[in-house]
């Protein structure tokens, strides 16, 4: 959880690109579409 934390903190800068290891360079836009699709995923997984 501290690391999930850590990494939301350094979203909070606006514009700044953080890399993904698998998609690359990611906006903060992207970042939260992908951990919003990543969410639904797992809640789908759980019938919720």
């Amino acid at each position: 959880m501290a690391r999930f934390e850590s990494l939301l903190s350094q979203l909070a800068t606006a514009g700044r690109i953080a890399p993904h290891a698998v998609f690359g360079p990611l906006t903060r836009s992207q970042w939260c579409r992908l951990a919003a699709k990543h969410t639904d995923h797992h809640l789908r997984q759980f019938g919720v």
